[in-house]
């Protein structure tokens, strides 16, 4: 017999579930550690997250852009959820060519 790909999800979602482990993240994505521009760790979503601030960082430190951040939130003026809630989009990163 075979399965489709949301049947294979869904039994090892029950069987972690039932092992007390957490469920996996919606695109299996491994966490990662990083450094912030003060040398505080910090953690990222992804491993392609991670790399790719330590890249905008060396671009920093270069000169070549400025005014890095992190999980920048942005508010949708005048849009909102059929509760009401208004629509926010959080950027990973936030830069300027400098």
């Amino acid at each position: 017999m075979s399965f489709g790909r949301q049947q294979v999800w869904a039994r090892e979602h029950f069987a972690r579930m039932q092992a007390g482990k957490a469920a996996p993240g919606k695109y299996r994505n491994a966490k990662a550690a990083g450094f912030d521009l003060e040398g505080k760790s910090i953690r990222f979503d992804s491993m392609r997250e991670a790399k790719r601030w330590g890249e905008l960082v060396g671009l920093q430190k270069a000169g070549l852009i400025k005014s890095l951040q992190r999980q920048v939130p942005y508010l949708f003026a005048g849009l909102t959820y059929k509760s009401n809630r208004k629509v926010k989009y959080v950027l990973d990163f936030e830069y300027y060519d400098a």
